[in-house]
């Protein structure tokens, strides 16, 4: 396995995890507020038609490219051979949506997701064996700078491979 496959597998398990998951806007539920009249539906709410790219987000070409927001990107990013010998990439999941909400709960909704994410890949032998998530290596990095109504935080973890022959190869490269 490589790099890119490793992408592809992870950004397809997101695709998986949005369309079989749900997260209800905070205080919108019946449990979180009892003078919500209207039905709950689990899952109807925020992780609903999120966009999954690879490695960067699509360019705007006009005003009604608004289908683009609410996205997730996959991006490869630093790979290092590891103190065993074995070759490690570090993955970041790039998570951002736009949301028109008075209560501002667009970070808690992201920490939320980010959470299933880890917690899916911690559980799940996503790579079939051939990679597998370094433990210790997650961190959550928070853009502050978003613009009104954008909130945008990254997902980092290390991936370590399991193919022995890959490693010697990459190794004689360098």
């Amino acid at each position: 396995m490589v790099d890119t496959e490793l992408q592809e597998i992870l950004a397809k398990e997101v695709e998986k995890l949005i369309a079989n998951h749900g997260l209800a806007v905070p205080g919108r539920t019946p449990i979180d507020n009892p003078e919500i009249e209207e039905p709950y539906v689990k899952g109807d709410a925020i992780w609903k038609n999120w966009n999954v790219y690879r490695q960067e987000k699509p360019y705007k070409t006009d005003e009604n490219d608004d289908e683009l927001e609410n996205y997730v990107i996959v991006i490869i990013n630093d790979e290092d051979l590891d103190s065993e010998g074995y070759w490690t990439v570090e993955m970041q999941f790039i998570v951002s949506i736009e949301l028109d909400e008075d209560d501002r709960q667009g970070h808690i909704i992201i920490a939320s997701f980010m959470n299933e994410l880890w917690k899916h890949f911690k559980t799940h032998n996503i790579a079939e064996g051939e990679a597998e998530l370094v433990p210790k290596s997650g961190k959550k990095r928070w853009n502050q700078e978003s613009y009104p109504n954008y909130y945008e935080a990254a997902l980092i973890c290390d991936w370590k491979f399991k193919d022995v022959e890959y490693v010697r190869g990459v190794e004689e490269l360098l």
